[in-house]
C-alpha cells in the first residue's frame, strides 16, 4: 500500500486538528504536493538550509516540521533573499513540507504536553480553562520536591 502525504496528513490531523490552531496561524502544506507517495518523513523543529541538505542527503520525500516555513507570503521568488532560496530547493528537489505548529501545541499529548511532562509538572491542564479565553498555554504545578534549579537541570537534560 501507497502512503501519500495526504493520508499521512490526514492521520495526523486526526490528533492535531486545524480546529486547534489560532487564528492566522500558517499550518498545512507549506510546499510542495499532498498527493505524491511519501516512503522517507524527516522531522523537524524549523526548516533551515541544513535541514534541506539532510533531507536531500536521506532522499526524504517530505519534511514534517513544528514551525511553518512560510509563515509570511512572498512577494517574489528573488533566489538572493535566503529563505526564497529555501523554497526554490525544497520545488526543485520536490519535499513536501507540512507544518503543524499551534494544533500541535494545543492538542491533547501535543507538545505542550510533551513539555510539561518533561519538566515535570503535576496537575496540567490548559490555561484557558482557568482564564476563559483561547490560549495555547498549559498551566501545571512544581511537585513539592521541586526546586527551580532542578526544573531547568531537567529540562536541560530532557530536551537535550
Amino acid at each position: 500500500m501507497q502512503i501519500t502525504g495526504n493520508d499521512l496528513i490526514a492521520a495526523f490531523e486526526q490528533f492535531a486538528p486545524p480546529s486547534l490552531a489560532i487564528p492566522h496561524d500558517p499550518i498545512g502544506i507549506q510546499i510542495g504536493d499532498g498527493n505524491r507517495v511519501i516512503h522517507t518523513v524527516l522531522v523537524t523543529l524549523d526548516v533551515r538550509p541544513a535541514v534541506v541538505e539532510e533531507a536531500v542527503a536521506l532522499h526524504a520525500d517530505m519534511i514534517f516540521a513544528h514551525h511553518p516555513v512560510v509563515f509570511h507570503p512572498a512577494k517574489n521568488l528573488n533566489y538572493a533573499d535566503p529563505q526564497h532560496a529555501l523554497y526554490a530547493e525544497l520545488i526543485r528537489q520536490n519535499i513536501l513540507v507540512y507544518a503543524a505548529h499551534t494544533n500541535y501545541d494545543r492538542a491533547s499529548g501535543g507538545m505542550n504536553d510533551v513539555l510539561a511532562t518533561t519538566l515535570g509538572l503535576a496537575d496540567v491542564q490548559p490555561l484557558s480553562r482557568m482564564v476563559r479565553a483561547p490560549t495555547w498555554d498549559a498551566l501545571g504545578n512544581c511537585r513539592p520536591q521541586c526546586h527551580w534549579r532542578h526544573l531547568l537541570t531537567k529540562s536541560n537534560s530532557n530536551l537535550s
